[in-house]
């Protein structure tokens, strides 16, 4: 079973995604084998409509589960390797799989984040444990990556343990970088979110701390400029506009064709992150110059991109960021629009599920098709 379901993820998109995954290790510890056997043959019996395989997979799931709160209150186990990959894939079970509440995973996370700092940020220097930080950082709660003493383990800088050993060392410094700003973001967007409900509720807010926020925002907003610059530096196939085979189901007479999935996944999560900015600087009483067109720009780029980087198994999962950012600056018909991509998204990752979306708003706003 180990072997058939591991199968499986090699000859997929997946396996980016477990690229850092030890099978040497499997084998040996039930915990984590029931671990990859419940992610992978879900994986497997939803590729194949395998009703039996998809039952199974939740079935050695909660079995699962079970064992990894048996290990997190084992005096050692909580802290071996086994233990923290273990958690780590049953968390993409969740993502992918879903349980009785969509957002269990989120929990999930944060429980892997609690893990890693007990263990402390030595335990993740190099080696497998080292590529296991680096794989899920996107799903990590990015305050405490952001502190100092865990600043020189969040990279890959070049060591290639999440990456192919071809990859060029300027495209890994780039994905580092992004991940970097995002940790950087975190702590603005939970500023914003503050301020935005203060605003609307007509709480008064400290002068200073909304100065603070604009600090922090503008600093921010200059540093992810510079990334793009260097992005934009790199070789890879850029987007290109092209004619919808489908109109009557879509906001644009083009969209946007990624030829390179990963690349275009960095880029919608660049424009999301500066609709954050942008917004946070709008909250703050200081926007940026012609900030209404920027931000009507960057949720465009990023509606005209779902179809296409949201494509296959792993599409999901790389537009996950972008397209929860993007649904608080559309329109009520782009919303409603959005909200039937999800579910067809949700078929095959539940994170993206719409129960865990605000309901559309209500307007008249005109199609946008035409105005791109």
């Amino acid at each position: 079973m180990i072997e058939s379901s591991t199968n499986y993820t090699r000859s997929t998109d997946v396996f980016i995604l477990l690229s850092w995954l030890n099978i040497d290790r499997l084998g040996k510890r039930a915990l984590l084998d029931g671990a990859i056997c419940s992610f992978a043959l879900h994986l497997t019996g939803k590729a194949n409509s395998n009703a039996d395989l998809v039952a199974k997979s939740r079935t050695i799931y909660g079995l699962a589960l079970n064992e990894l709160q048996a290990a997190l209150q084992h005096s050692t186990e909580w802290k071996a390797s086994e233990t923290l990959c273990a958690a780590i894939l049953l968390c993409y079970f969740e993502l992918f799989a879903g349980t009785a509440v969509p957002d269990t995973w989120i929990q999930h996370a944060k429980g892997i984040g609690t893990l890693m700092e007990q263990r402390g940020p030595a335990a993740h220097a190099d080696g497998w444990d080292a590529a296991m930080l680096l794989s899920c950082r996107g799903i990590l709660d990015q305050l405490f990556l952001s502190r100092p003493a865990w600043r020189h383990v969040t990279s890959d800088g070049g060591r290639r343990l999440i990456y192919a050993p071809d990859a060029p060392m300027e495209h890994i410094r780039v994905g580092d970088g992004f991940l970097a700003n995002l940790a950087q973001l975190t702590p603005i967007l939970h500023g914003a979110y503050l301020l935005r409900e203060a605003n609307k509720a007509g709480i008064f807010v400290e002068p200073d701390k909304i100065s603070a926020l604009a600090h922090l925002a503008t600093v921010e907003h200059a540093r992810l400029a510079r990334w793009f610059d260097d992005f934009d530096a790199l070789e890879f196939p850029r987007p290109v506009e092209v004619l919808l085979t489908d109109p009557d189901n879509s906001l644009f007479e083009t969209v946007l064709e990624h030829k390179s999935a990963a690349a275009g996944s960095l880029l919608m999560g660049y424009w999301a992150s500066m609709l954050i900015l942008e917004e946070t600087l709008v909250e703050c009483g200081t926007p940026r110059a012609n900030s209404e067109i920027s931000i009507r720009y960057f949720v465009e780029q990023i509606l005209r991109s779902v179809e296409s980087v949201g494509r296959d198994t792993m599409g999901p999962y790389r537009i996950g960021f972008a397209i929860r950012i993007v649904y608080e600056f559309a329109t009520g018909q782009e919303q409603r629009w959005i909200a039937s991509m999800l579910d067809k998204f949700s078929q095959g990752y539940a994170a993206i599920d719409k129960k865990t979306y605000p309901k559309p708003k209500d307007d008249d706003t005109q199609a946008t098709r035409g105005d791109s």
